[in-house]
């Protein structure tokens, strides 16, 4: 039940962040529809996995009488510091992130498992497998082959693995930096992204098209962008962002230009403050600029 939980609740936000419209340029990993599909199973192959090896969260799953206010108390805990549950999250995601050079196939020099990383050479090979819009593999059937792991005989880390997906599915590959960023999801409210975007896109109407309602002043868009992108928690604002500059008809690239420049005053260069967004800029095709 926790797990279901936590998976609803951090798909919502990666829901939140997703544009509409058809993206002109690589999206970030978290903002592509693709990877969305592919975070549940991630979350259910990889992370879950090592979260419910500690006490408290076995205590947590084995509870009875589940009710919405549990699930909400479980998200609060896991924005405190120094307890035990935001620790295992924490901990199954750093073990994930630090298991690299394991062999996919698991096998010797004589086609023998070794025993060595054998727990993390499953999770890995059914990481892949998904990762490649694959279904887990089952038990195999008597007198059949066993299915050669994903990817056959390479030897990768969580990070390759994501890699490699971006490439296939034309998003942009993550960095060390935004890696992290899937172990905070759980902690980003959905309802404060919801309220965001409400108001970006409605100010975005009110400034340029405005419909029963009185104009709003110029640069009251920029306004309402700036505030959130400088008060939501890092990497969400910016996601926004590139939201809006997919979605909304007139942040295009002259203005998201004089946006970047606002937000970033005086720092050079301007992918310290704004990386994503600059990178989504400058990854437009020229016709559009």
């Amino acid at each position: 039940m926790v797990a279901q939980a936590v998976e609803v609740r951090t798909r919502k936000v990666l829901a939140e962040i997703a544009p509409s419209g058809a993206p002109t340029a690589p999206l970030p990993f978290m903002m592509a529809a693709s990877f969305r599909e592919t975070y549940g199973r991630i979350l259910r192959t990889g992370v879950v996995p090592l979260l419910f090896v500690t006490p408290a969260m076995r205590s947590l799953e084995k509870a009875h009488e589940w009710s919405p206010g549990d699930r909400i108390r479980v998200f609060e805990i896991l924005t405190l510091p120094d307890n035990p549950i935001r620790e295992a999250w924490d901990r199954a995601w750093g073990t994930l992130w630090a298991t690299r050079g394991v062999a996919l196939a698991g096998q010797g020099a004589n086609g023998q498992g070794d025993g060595r990383d054998q727990a993390k050479s499953g999770m890995l090979a059914r990481l892949g497998r998904l990762m490649g819009g694959k279904p887990a593999a089952g038990p195999p059937q008597p007198g059949a082959a066993r299915p050669a792991p994903y990817p056959s005989g390479d030897t990768v880390s969580f990070r390759e693995l994501i890699d490699r997906h971006a490439v296939t599915h034309g998003y942009r590959s993550p960095e060390d930096d935004d890696i992290h960023a899937l172990e905070e999801l759980i902690r980003v409210p959905p309802a404060m992204l919801n309220k965001a975007w409400g108001e970006i896109a409605d100010m975005h109407m009110r400034e340029f098209k405005p419909v029963g309602v009185s104009r709003a002043e110029k640069g009251a868009l920029t306004g309402t962008m700036v505030r959130w992108q400088r008060s939501l928690p890092p990497f969400m604002g910016e996601f926004l962002l590139i939201r809006a500059a997919t979605d909304l008809e007139y942040c295009d690239f002259p203005f998201m230009r004089q946006l970047i420049h606002l937000l970033c005053d005086d720092l050079d260069p301007h992918e310290r403050a704004l990386p994503l967004l600059t990178e989504y800029q400058a990854s437009l095709p020229k016709i559009i600029r």
